[in-house]
């Protein structure tokens, strides 16, 4: 009788565990909206959505290697850097997506950057840096006219959430040489 009983509470704990873990999975899958998103990259400009609690804190968003004006067909090295008083405790650091308006961006480092849905953003490995290089082909047509950089981006502080980072927009401008 009590070997019984044993098997039947041995047998009760195995359906426990495998129905929390079958719930588990099902909450991770119907609420996918809920995991966030702080190293997949972003093909968008809202990343104020879910960043945010650190709006005493400075971002410094640097496009570096802009040239004061551009010439039709060339290709440019160029950086982006974020530079913040919010300090990173963990293992992700930063993110952005950046558009243009003219001309093509392409990925100098698959690891760290992508192109997805036309902006240029972090990956997941990316995604700790606050750093990142690319290259930008000027627009082939003359007549193209003044080409603008959008930049949103994030300085995180690692904790795995949302909560605490400091996001900010820059925009750059160039001109066609003359």
């Amino acid at each position: 009788m009590k070997i019984k009983k044993r098997l039947a509470m041995k047998n009760g704990i195995l359906v426990l565990t495998v129905a929390v873990i079958i719930l588990s999975v099902a909450n991770l899958v119907l609420n996918k909206d809920d995991i966030y998103a702080h190293s997949n990259g972003v093909p968008s400009f809202e990343c104020d959505e879910c960043h945010s609690g650190a709006e005493d804190k400075n971002i410094e968003i640097l496009l570096k290697g802009v040239p004061e004006s551009y010439i039709s067909n060339k290709t440019y090295s160029l950086s982006l850097e974020i530079n913040s008083d919010v300090i990173s405790e963990g293992e992700y650091a930063g993110g952005f997506a950046l558009s243009v308006s003219g001309g093509k961006l392409i990925v100098e480092d698959r690891k760290n950057t992508q192109i997805s849905e036309n902006y240029l953003t972090h990956t997941i490995d990316g995604s700790k840096l606050r750093e990142w290089k690319f290259k930008w082909v000027a627009p082939a047509q003359k007549g193209v006219g003044e080409v603008e950089f959008t930049i949103m981006a994030v300085a995180a502080n690692g904790d795995y959430s949302p909560n605490g980072d400091v996001v900010g927009v820059e925009t750059f401008k160039v001109k066609p040489k003359k």
